[in-house]
């Protein structure tokens, strides 16, 4: 259900990609965090307002879908606040490098956040509602079946007790490893952006941006000096003083640089800021092409001659025995 914090393997750049047009910037990560501080982890299906959690389903849209595809370079955090006494903030971190089958709708995203919670509370012994009829007898074949399902359906999304703070020092804790193995560091290779209405253009933000992070492919980066780009946005609430204060003390942390950016002089929903950065982010900075490969890799095709194979086989054995529950072909001649 977990996923390493090296870039590598939770992300996927399009250095390599089949669509070589230029770009202004090469790729970089993108990380959106919402904190929910009224949802509780232990939510209810049929009543997704309460605390909001609509919110940060409808934010895990804006923030991974594309119209035919998912942003590999991007991911997103929702950290639950409404915890009970003496409980620590849950996040749920979602990586489109890694999640499979993820569909853009409410429902579909609350049912998916549903079970891998409650699948992390299982692995804790903590109590948990179970979305699944336990009464219910399955054979074995199903079980296994049910638990593959269970494990495709988990991958990519990683829940942590953790707040808002670890959370970030979470994500970027390789750039913290890398420094400490000797490697260099650069100063403000991650961007930490809190949307606020006070706050500089956006479109005057980025165009500064892009002279800084313009010049390069991307080929030659190195784990540590990968580009960051993180967003910080509340729910219906928004931010608070507070949040804006550890933003910025997290940004010293971490070595990168903190920026307070507006969208506009109009209040928009969180998911639809997020679908609005990723346009501005695409337009000025760097978008991804729509395809990553020019065709299906090895193993796609050989899974694909595989289920040909099997169905050319079933089609078969079912007209061997149509022949032979024929009437007609049972008759003496």
């Amino acid at each position: 259900m977990g996923y390493s914090n090296d870039p590598a393997s939770t992300f996927i750049f399009c250095e390599e990609a089949v669509d070589a047009n230029p770009r202004p910037c090469p790729c970089f990560i993108r990380r959106y965090f919402v904190p929910l501080k009224r949802a509780s982890p232990k939510f209810d299906l049929s009543n997704l307002r309460e605390g909001r959690v609509d919110v940060g389903c409808r934010c895990i849209t804006g923030s991974l879908f594309r119209s035919q595809s998912l942003r590999h370079n991007t991911e997103i955090s929702l950290c639950f606040g409404g915890v009970g006494a003496g409980e620590e903030p849950l996040t749920v971190r979602i990586s489109g490098g890694l999640v499979r089958n993820l569909m853009p709708d409410e429902n579909h995203c609350s049912l998916r956040l549903k079970q891998c919670i409650d699948k992390f509370l299982l692995s804790r012994d903590e109590p948990y509602e179970n979305v699944n009829d336990p009464t219910m007898k399955i054979s074995k074949q199903k079980e296994r079946q049910l638990a593959a399902k269970e494990a495709q359906n988990s991958r990519g999304i990683e829940c942590r007790r953790s707040d808002l703070a670890n959370a970030v020092y979470d994500a970027l804790s390789y750039k913290m490893k890398s420094e400490e193995e000797g490697n260099d560091m650069q100063d403000g290779s991650a961007i930490m952006v809190e949307l606020h209405p006070d706050g500089e253009p956006v479109d005057s933000f980025l165009q500064r941006l892009r002279k800084e992070w313009s010049g390069g492919d991307g080929e030659g980066d190195t784990t540590s000096s990968r580009k960051e780009f993180l967003v910080f946005l509340g729910d219906d609430k928004g931010l608070e003083n507070e949040d804006s204060s550890l933003i910025q003390e997290m940004a010293s942390k971490v070595r990168g640089r903190y920026h307070k950016v507006a969208l506009g002089s109009s209040m928009l929903l969180a998911s639809h800021c997020i679908v609005v950065m990723n346009f501005l982010l695409d337009s000025m900075l760097h978008a991804c092409p729509q395809r990553l490969w020019d065709g299906p890799g090895k193993l796609v095709e050989k899974r694909r001659k595989q289920t040909q194979a099997r169905r050319k086989k079933h089609q078969k054995t079912g007209t061997a025995s149509e022949r032979c529950t024929d009437p007609n072909m049972l008759k003496d001649p």
